[in-house]
């Protein structure tokens, strides 16, 4: 899956970085981070060690809800939000008056994104043809 994620990106000229140098979320594979100055925002993506039973799905899933957690944080009033749980394949997206989130989980992966919020349309027409793996 990091291939797929990395060749999209770049389909749609976003530079992508291996930005593993300092996380220190357990078995982490990969991350990498989207950047486009015609977008406006940064795309992270986070991939688990899938060899390893349930671990992998496990950090993936605390890595999902401190993500999740940390954009709860960053507004006192949220104007729009969604989510769906279903266990190791969620997301959540939530938009305050200036600021927008999506954060996504899928098995061993998380991806996340924090812009301004007039950058939500962009996000939706980047991540439009992106389809993550189902876990199921």
């Amino acid at each position: 899956m990091p291939d797929e994620f990395v060749s999209y990106m770049e389909k749609r000229n976003m530079e992508v970085k291996a930005t593993n140098q300092g996380r220190t979320e357990r078995l982490l594979m990969d991350c990498y981070t989207a950047t486009s100055m015609d977008y406006g925002f940064d795309i992270v993506y986070y991939n688990f060690n899938d060899e390893m039973e349930q671990d992998g799905h496990v950090y993936a899933a605390e890595l999902y809800n401190k993500c999740v957690t940390d954009t709860k944080m960053f507004a006192r009033k949220t104007i729009n939000s969604n989510h769906l749980d279903l266990k190791f394949n969620s997301y959540y997206s939530a938009e305050s008056e200036d600021k927008y989130c999506y954060v996504s989980l899928n098995k061993y992966s998380v991806i996340y994104i924090f812009t301004d919020a007039e950058n939500k349309d962009n996000v939706g027409k980047v991540l439009d043809g992106y389809k993550m793996p189902l876990p199921y």
